[in-house]
C-alpha cells in the first residue's frame, strides 16, 4: 500500500511538468506567422465598450481564440476588459496580412468616406466586393467582422484590420456621426389643381432622394376607390444615387367619375403629393363624310374647342356637315369646319346652337 502512495504521487508532481512543456508560452503564441492563411499576431490596445466578441470580428477571429492567447492578462473572468489594456490578436484577414489592407481611393461603386479607426459609410450602390476591391480584404472577412451577408445603404460597417494599431492607448473614439441625408420629396406638376380631365391623360412631376428612384401614381374617385395605378421611375443622371429628376405617366380610363384624386409616393420614404381633379364624362363619335348634316340657329356661337374661347357668330341659320360628335357634362357638342381667313378652321357648336340633325347623326 506504501509502495502505490509514492507512485500516485509522483504521477501527480510529473503530470503538471508534461502540460508546462506541451502548452505554449503566450510569447511563443504571438510569434508572427505571415505563411498565407496562418493569421499574423498583433498587439491591440482594449478601448471602452470593447468585448472578446467585437475585437474578433474586426481581425475575423473568434474571442476564444483572443482569451486563450490572454488569460494570463485578462484572467479568469473573459467579459473583464479593461481600456488600455494590451493583448495579442490573431488577425485572419485577408490571408492573416493585415498590411495588404488600406484605402485605394475611391471606386466606381465604393464612394462612401472613413472614419477612424475602421468604420466606412456605405453608400447605395455598394457591395462587399466593390467595398472590398477599395481597401483590400476579402468578401468573408467583410461578412463574418459585420455579421451581415451584404451591407445596407447609409449605415457603417467595419472595415477589418484597415489601421495599425498602436501599441500605446489611445483615446476614447466619440461615436461617428452619420452625414445629414437630404429627405425624400415628390411633386405633380401636371395636371395642376382642379384641373378637367379626359379619359387619356398624362400625370408628371418631380421628385428627389427617392429609393431606387420609384415612383408609384395612383387615381382614385372622390371616395377613395382605386380606379388605376402605375409605377415609374425618375428620369436624371443622379437619380440613383440621391439626386433629382422628373417623372411621367399616362392613364387611359375607360368610365370617369365626377371628381378624383391624384397621388404620389415612393415606397419606403414619407415623400407623397396630390393634386384633385375633375373628369370629362364625354361620348365620342366620329363620322365618314357626308354621313351628318347639322342644322344651326342663326346667331349660334362657335367655340375654338367645347368649353373654349368664341370663335365668332353665326348671323344666320346655316346647315353644315358635322366631323364629329363628343358629349361632355350631358352636353352634344358638334365639330364642323369654318372658314377664317380663307382657311378652314376647325369649330364647335353646343347642342344649344343646334336647331335640328339629320337621321344620320
Amino acid at each position: 500500500m506504501k509502495q502505490r502512495k509514492h507512485i500516485v504521487l509522483i504521477f501527480a508532481v510529473v503530470l503538471p511538468l508534461i502540460v508546462l512543456l506541451i502548452a505554449p508560452s503566450p510569447t511563443q503564441a504571438a510569434t508572427p506567422n505571415n505563411t498565407f492563411g496562418q493569421p499574423t499576431y498583433i498587439t491591440y490596445i482594449v478601448k471602452h465598450g470593447d468585448t472578446l466578441a467585437s475585437i474578433g470580428r474586426q481581425f475575423c477571429t473568434s474571442w476564444q481564440a483572443i482569451y486563450t492567447l490572454n488569460r494570463n492578462v485578462i484572467g479568469p473572468d473573459p467579459n473583464h476588459l479593461v481600456a488600455g489594456m494590451a493583448i495579442t490578436i490573431p488577425a485572419n484577414c485577408h490571408g492573416g496580412d493585415c498590411r495588404n489592407v488600406y484605402d485605394r481611393g475611391w471606386l466606381p461603386h465604393a464612394q462612401g468616406h472613413i472614419t477612424p479607426p475602421n468604420h466606412y459609410w456605405v453608400i447605395r450602390g455598394d457591395t462587399w466586393y466593390s467595398i472590398g476591391k477599395r481597401f483590400g480584404v476579402s468578401v468573408n472577412a467583410l461578412r463574418q467582422a459585420n455579421g451581415v451577408y451584404y451591407p445596407y445603404a447609409y449605415t457603417w460597417v467595419t472595415i477589418p484590420c484597415l489601421k495599425p494599431i498602436s501599441p500605446t492607448p489611445v483615446p476614447i473614439t466619440p461615436t461617428p456621426t452619420p452625414p445629414v441625408v437630404q429627405p425624400a420629396f415628390l411633386t405633380i406638376t401636371s395636371p395642376p389643381a382642379n384641373a378637367v380631365l379626359p379619359h387619356t391623360f398624362v400625370v408628371s412631376g418631380h421628385g428627389g432622394n427617392l429609393p431606387e428612384a420609384n415612383v408609384v401614381v395612383h387615381v382614385k374617385d372622390e371616395h377613395g376607390l382605386e380606379l388605376a395605378i402605375q409605377s415609374t421611375i425618375l428620369q436624371g443622371p443622379n437619380v440613383g444615387v440621391g439626386g433629382e429628376g422628373d417623372w411621367s405617366v399616362q392613364f387611359t380610363l375607360a368610365s370617369l367619375p365626377a371628381a378624383g384624386v391624384i397621388e404620389a409616393s415612393s415606397p419606403g420614404t414619407n415623400a407623397f403629393a396630390s393634386v384633385h381633379v375633375f373628369f370629362q364624362n364625354t361620348e365620342n363619335i366620329d363620322y365618314t363624310p357626308g354621313q351628318c348634316h347639322i342644322n344651326i340657329k342663326a346667331n349660334a356661337i362657335a367655340y375654338n374647342n367645347p368649353n373654349g374661347a368664341v370663335l365668332g357668330v353665326f348671323p344666320q341659320a346655316i346647315t353644315m356637315e358635322a366631323l364629329r360628335r363628343e358629349r361632355i357634362d350631358n352636353v352634344d357638342w358638334y365639330q364642323i369646319t369654318v372658314p377664317i381667313d380663307g382657311t378652314s378652321t376647325p369649330a364647335w357648336v353646343p347642342e344649344s346652337g343646334v336647331e335640328s340633325v339629320d337621321s344620320g347623326c
